[in-house]
Formats: structure tokens, sequence, C-alpha cells
């Protein structure tokens, strides 16, 4: 969903969760304004948000910073 839109179809099957699930996934990540949605021609498809990117890109640097953290602790041993 980063630099295209989705459909349903492809990010269920991307994701192997379920239509039910999926759609209560997609309608609070829209409410969030993590994604939108687009329609053409009838098309429904799912896009990031530049809200959704920033908290991506956020997210990812958190998850190095804990990362390299834990590697660099030193382990206590009983």
């Amino acid at each position: 969903m980063k630099d295209h839109s989705a459909t349903l179809c492809s990010l269920m099957e991307h994701s192997c969760v379920s239509y039910t699930l999926l759609k209560k996934y997609l309608n609070s990540l829209v409410e969030l304004g993590f994604i939108e949605i687009d329609i053409k021609e009838g098309r429904i498809s799912y896009r990031a948000s530049d809200k959704g990117l920033d908290f991506l890109r956020q997210y990812y640097i958190l998850q190095e910073m804990l990362t390299n953290s834990v590697r660099n602790r030193p382990m206590n041993v009983v």
C-alpha cells in the first residue's frame, strides 16, 4: 500500500486475514487517518496516507532503537 493502492482481495491474499477481520482493521486505520480509500471506476482500493507513512517511519526507528539496546545490553547469568 505504500507506493500504490491495494484492493481488498489483494490485502486479504497478502495478509492471510479473514474478510471480516480485515474490514475491521481497515475501518480502524481509515478512522485514524493512516490509510485512505480510493474509488476509481466503482472499484474501492486502499492506500497509505502521509500520516500512516510517517507513523511507520517512526515505528521502524523505535524498533531499531529497541533492538540495538537489547543487543548491546549485557546479559545477567545466574
